[in-house]
């Protein structure tokens, strides 16, 4: 399941969060890479992206792993924004499955 397929009505293990105590819905996946060149080839694009969309999401780097979470902070929901940016890591990740044995997951 893609990281944007939230919005679109199927609701994978664990693929959203929702804070109970803030009441806040949020967008969230962990890639793992089996090597730190895709790694940070994944990471650069994706910075880069949020440069020129002046939108920005939660990045966790453990090791080979990235945890994306992305939600609109000042309405504490997930936006049209949201999507696009979900969209953009999904279509880079593509790119990195198709370079080689990399895995994702939900989280």
């Amino acid at each position: 399941m893609k990281l944007n397929e939230l919005m679109h009505g199927y609701l994978g293990d664990k693929i959203s969060e929702k804070d109970p105590l803030r009441n806040i819905v949020r967008m969230s996946r962990i890639f793992r890479f089996e090597d730190l060149t895709a790694r940070n080839w994944f990471l650069a694009e994706i910075l880069e992206n949020e440069k020129s969309n002046h939108h920005y999401g939660k990045i966790l780097i453990e090791g080979k792993d990235v945890k994306v979470e992305v939600q609109t902070h000042d309405l504490n929901r997930v936006t049209e924004l949201d999507q696009e940016y979900a969209a953009y890591c999904d279509d880079i990740w593509g790119d990195v499955e198709v370079i080689g044995g990399s895995q994702a997951w939900e989280t």
